[in-house]
C-alpha cells in the first residue's frame, strides 16, 4: 500500500493551481501557501469520503508536491 501522494503544482494566470498525479483531485489558491494547503484538504476529504484501500493508498499518506518555477502560461 503506497504512503505518499505525489501533487503538480504551478504559476496559473491567477494564483497557483495544483494537481494530483494519484487521485482525481485538484485546487487553486492565490498564493503558493494557500494552493497547498487546499490540496491537502482536498486529498483529505477524497479519502475520507472513499475507500483509499481501493485505490492502493494508505488512509493517511504523504503528500509530495512538485513546484514548476517559471512564468504564468501565456494566451
Amino acid at each position: 500500500m503506497r504512503q505518499v501522494v505525489y501533487v503538480y503544482a504551478q504559476r496559473a494566470e491567477s494564483g497557483f493551481v495544483a494537481e494530483c498525479y494519484d487521485l482525481p483531485v485538484s485546487a487553486q489558491g492565490e498564493s503558493l501557501d494557500q494552493v497547498i494547503d487546499e490540496i491537502q484538504a482536498a486529498i483529505d476529504d477524497y479519502l475520507a469520503s472513499n475507500d483509499p484501500p481501493q485505490f492502493g493508498i494508505s488512509p493517511k499518506p504523504e503528500v509530495i508536491v512538485t513546484f514548476q518555477l517559471g512564468r504564468p502560461p501565456e494566451d
